[in-house]
């Protein structure tokens, strides 16, 4: 047993030394940097965007685009300049209805989510976001993780009211997991997508409530 303690001790106290280490890094981040183990003992660090990542983030978009089926863009229609990715990353950072997040393993950017809020004085309560996670990490916590930072801010830091998604009507575990998280579906984009000249993907419309104003 004291080995045990001794052991949850030490990993407490190098997870709190690693959050520092990242606030002093991330500036003032939207969100409090979360640490994770996975299953095989890796630590994923999930944290808010910053400048840095411009680069890193184009590259796992690259590197994904074509290995994950459910993602809309292919390689070739990515952004490739770092310059611009640095100016959509400040763009999130400055309007409070938006939030870019990352999860990292050594280093090496393996999950994203974009959260975009509405940028009309109607819709500016409502965001849509978009989550992805690198396939070789598939099943090991990171898009839950990921969820959670974004739930986390969403109900507590952010004026938005709802927020809601769209994911193809195949890709069950991204469903699963935003069911979840109290998603529930609310329309369906009948072939949105088009994989090729004999498959198309219907898009699913979701959503979820974080708090409604009478009136």
């Amino acid at each position: 047993m004291d080995i045990i303690r001794s052991f949850l001790v030490d990993l407490k106290m190098r997870t709190t030394d690693r959050i520092l280490e990242l606030r002093q890094m991330n500036g003032d981040p939207k969100v409090e940097p979360r640490i994770i183990m996975m299953e095989d003992g890796g630590e994923v660090t999930v944290r808010e965007a910053n400048e840095n990542d411009a680069r890193e983030i184009l590259e796992y978009l690259h590197r994904n685009a074509d290995r994950f089926p459910f993602m809309i863009n292919t390689a070739d229609e990515l952004e490739k300049n770092p310059t611009t990715e640095i100016r959509f990353i400040q763009a999130h950072h400055r309007s409070e209805n938006c939030i870019m997040i990352v999860a990292t393993h050594r280093m090496r950017i393996i999950g994203l989510l974009n959260c975009l809020g509405g940028q009309k004085r109607r819709t500016k309560h409502d965001a849509e976001f978009g989550l992805s996670v690198d396939a070789d990490y598939f099943r090991k916590g990171v898009g839950s993780a990921m969820m959670d930072t974004l739930m986390h801010w969403a109900k507590n830091q952010s004026p938005l009211e709802r927020l809601t998604l769209m994911v193809m009507h195949d890709n069950c575990g991204a469903i699963a997991l935003y069911k979840r998280y109290g998603f529930i579906q609310e329309g369906i984009r009948h072939s949105a997508v088009k994989i090729d000249d004999a498959h198309y993907q219907n898009l699913i419309i979701m959503a979820r409530w974080l708090r409604r104003k009478e009136g």
